[in-house]
């Protein structure tokens, strides 16, 4: 929401400025959904246009963050990113090749959050974001849901609990479904995430099962994010895919495609009642409406009659009133509610019904300049009467009239989290940032289901009041966790916009402790009642209550930037003492000082602005040597310090060799040797044993996947397991080479595990699901490597200019 480690194993208000400097902002979020784009050109790009702003809130700024969070240590040596299926394919040629290197062991079982968690925060909580939704012909009961990276779900019972229809395809994001209409077994799925890249496009998948087995349907379409799948209404072999490379269309029941018109297209509609007339929106600066007049096979752009406009517009028609097209723009200059357009001819041309108030805001009247409609933007009419019209952005708005005036149906915080507030009291509660709207075609009355960052809702009274149905429905998106050491049940996790989730009973329920993205959490090894957790961008508040306690801030006193997920740690034996990692690495010898306002924090390094720090490591083996990897790309730097405990102004830090040149991603000192130091870079695993000056590469059969972590095995010796794009692998001293970790894991893990505290599914492409857990399990026996380990790219080349 807006105010804003593996438990497993391994889990913009913004200011107005002119038309001129905006659309370097809407470069960069266009740029960002572009997979031949150069990364750090648009990373330029935006740090420049934020450069000496402050208020994010609102305009895409999160967006951006997380996607180049997700990306920015997997770029190669020409600034590009692999193609959308690299990691698919070279996950499925590791299986094939190296079938014995399975391991049986691993026992991952799902800890949460299943259940809707408790809330202790002044906003509606949530379960992760819903693109799509779609419904079975004749099963009132029945529903799907896609996720941008959790794959596609079913309910038989009307959203009280769902079924994962996606256990056996790794990687995916869900932002389209249709359902065959006399044969409900056949399902097609669009792939990729649609509004945000949190997952890579590889095409059309469809089942002829249910759900049970997927095939990719993508011939003729490759990698293609697709975000919109219609079914001819008479004839289910033609398929229509509005995708961010173009629109395609398939006569075949998938198995062949053909683009008719190319371009990133984000909305794509039949004319009710004809479909040969169709009609399509791209999304470019300006955007552009398309009309098809023989089924999508030939297209002719229509000119709208409003100058200004930005780069997202979303389509609405209804079978009440067929020649009734409906046109939701957002304005170029800073992406706030442009024009509601109406076209009464079948959508040959349009006339302007409303422009205000700024129905893409936060504010309950419409007032303020806040807007994210770049990433989520929805339209729908009523089937029955063509008048009433909904738009959902970050709050549900309705109007009765046309579009010529509106009042707000939902709100992020509204009357059951604000109720004595007036500028927020306006309509019921209901998650922030709506992305799919679809009416339930056997429900009455009838009902408006939408899917938006928290799950998915309902309302059957026209937006007088909803209700949640993602209870038992687990495709949060976790960033980080951080466990007890007195209790395994003691658990916390962040999530993209659902906040920090919590539990004390092992997953039995967990509470929201704070909105926002969820980030690090910890809790003090010592005391459990002491806890840590973060919100993006280095915000850190702590608990001495426990991990469901009060939580105060504790680093008001830092004004240095910190990185969208900003690391720390508490001294290895010393939990009084904690290590913060922002521009420079600052310590606090106080951190559990009561009250909160009394800690103190003194920088220990003397770093110029402009760089964030990133991964953090205090060797186990000797407390005085410290590890931080600094910046991203060519820019990063990897540090030792000798000393790190000494006099602020005595710690020295020495530049120490990056492994092979790469960014490190996660750095581990061995347990009793203090000389002995592993670290995670692009695809590799290293090892030194002079304290990093010098790496000899230790990846061995791995497959050719980005490695994002590793945790170290103190009772085994070199006992190592990592995290990458596919899984948890494991290896030690008597196993020559690295066996897969990962029975019960979800196919292809959580597509990017991203820390080894114990498992977390990591903000990447393709990361899905909660949290996972790992059970008692033996370590896996030896395997003998077969084949010669295959050649792997490097990431992260790129030199400053």
């Amino acid at each position: 929401m807006k105010n804003y480690n593996l438990i497993h194993t391994i889990g913009l208000a913004l200011l107005f400025f002119s038309s001129t400097a905006f659309a370097q902002n809407k470069d960069w979020l266009l740029k960002m959904q572009d997979p031949n784009v150069d990364f750090w050109e648009v990373q330029e790009e935006f740090n420049n246009y934020w450069k000496d702003r402050t208020d994010y809130k609102g305009n895409g700024y999160k967006v951006f963050k997380r996607w180049e969070y997700i990306n920015e240590m997997r770029v190669m040596q020409d600034g590009k990113l692999l193609p959308p299926n690299h990691a698919i394919k070279e996950y499925k040629r590791y299986l094939k090749d190296s079938p014995e290197l399975k391991s049986a062991s691993g026992a991952w079982n799902i800890v949460g959050p299943t259940t809707y968690p408790l809330n202790s925060t002044g906003q509606p909580t949530g379960k992760g974001r819903v693109n799509a939704i779609a419904f079975h012909p004749t099963d009132v009961n029945t529903l799907y849901l896609g996720s941008p990276s959790g794959g596609i779900w079913k309910s038989t019972n009307g959203g009280a609990n769902w079924t994962d229809l996606s256990a056996n395809i790794p990687f995916l994001g869900v932002s389209a479904i249709v359902i065959h209409p006399a044969n409900p077994n056949i399902i097609y799925i669009g792939t990729g995430d649609r509004d945000a890249t949190n997952a890579p496009g590889i095409g059309v998948y469809k089942s002829t099962d249910g759900g049970s087995t997927w095939v990719p349907m993508n011939l003729g379409m490759g990698n293609a994010t697709v975000g919109i799948l219609l079914m001819h209404p008479s004839d289910p072999n033609t398929l229509i895919a509005a995708t961010k490379s173009g629109i395609y269309k398939s006569t075949n029941a998938g198995a062949s495609w053909s683009l008719n018109l190319a371009g990133d297209f984000r909305d794509v509609k039949f004319k009710p009642g004809d479909p040969t007339i169709m009609y399509a929106t791209r999304m470019i600066t300006p955007s552009e409406f398309y009309r098809s007049t023989d089924t999508g096979n030939s297209w002719t752009q229509i000119a709208t009659p409003i100058a200004g406009v930005g780069s997202r517009m979303v389509i609405g028609v209804s079978p009440a009133n067929p020649a009734y097209v409906y046109l939701v723009q957002i304005k170029s200059s800073d992406n706030t509610f442009q024009a509601l357009l109406r076209s009464t001819d079948s959508g040959l041309s349009f006339t302007q019904r409303s422009n205000s108030p700024n129905i893409f805001g936060y504010a309950c009247d419409g007032s303020g300049t806040a807007s994210q409609a770049t990433y989520d933007l929805i339209i729908e009419v009523d089937r029955t009467n063509a008048e009433v019209v909904y738009v959902g952005s970050i709050n549900n708005w309705k109007s009765t009239d046309g579009g010529l005036t509106w009042f707000p149906v939902s709100h992020w915080v509204g009357s059951n989290f604000a109720p004595g507030d007036p500028t927020a009291n306006c309509a019921a509660s209901l998650h922030a940032d709506q992305h799919w709207y679809e009416w339930s075609p056997l429900h009455s009355p009838t009902r408006l289901y939408v899917g938006h960052d928290g799950g998915i809702s309902f309302t059957a009274n026209g937006g007088a009041t909803w209700t949640e149905i993602s209870n038992d429905l687990p495709t949060g998106q976790v960033y980080k966790i951080g466990q007890s050491a007195h209790t395994a049940n003691t658990i916390a996790a962040g999530f993209q916009d659902n906040g920090v989730s919590a539990t004390n009973n092992g997953g039995a329920s967990f509470t929201t402790i704070a909105g926002g993205d969820g980030m690090e959490c910890a809790v003090d090894y010592n005391n459990a009642n002491i806890c840590y957790r973060e919100t993006q961008e280095g915000s850190m508040r702590r608990s001495t209550t426990g991990i469901l306690g009060s939580y105060s801030n504790i680093i008001s006193s830092l004004t240095d930037e910190a990185a969208f997920v900003a690391p720390y740690m508490l001294h290895r034996t010393v939990p009084s003492t904690m290590f913060f990692g922002r521009e420079n690495l600052w310590r606090s010898t106080n951190v559990t000082a009561t009250p909160s306002s009394s800690v103190t924090w003194e920088a220990i390094s003397t770093f110029a602005a402009g760089l964030t720090i990133r991964v953090l490591e205090q060797s186990p083996a000797n407390l005085n040597i410290f590890y931080m990897s600094r910046g991203s790309g060519g820019a990063s730097t990897l540090y030792r310090s000798d000393n790190v405990n000494d006099a602020a102004a005595s710690v020295v830090w020495n530049v120490i060799t990056k492994p092979e040149g790469l960014t490190v991603t996660d750095i581990k000192g061995h347990p009793t040797d203090q000389n002995i130091v592993y670290a995670t870079a692009g695809m590799n695993v290293f090892k030194s044993t002079d304290k990093g000056v010098d790496w000899t590469e230790i990846t061995g059969n791995l497959p050719a996947l980005f490695v994002n972590c590793l945790a170290i095995d103190k009772d085994v010796n070199e006992g190592i397991y990592i995290g990458n794009q596919a899984g948890v692998w494991y290896k030690d001293a008597t196993i020559t080479d690295w066996v897969l970790f990962g029975s019960g894991f979800a196919a292809g893990g959580c597509s990017g595990v991203g820390n080894l505290l114990r498992c977390q599914s990591e903000q990447q492409p393709d990361y899905g699901g909660d949290l996972w857990a790992r059970g008692l399990a033996k370590r896996p026996r030896r395997y003998q490597r077969r084949e010669p380990r295959q050649p792997r790219g490097h990431a992260d080349q790129h030199q400053p200019n």
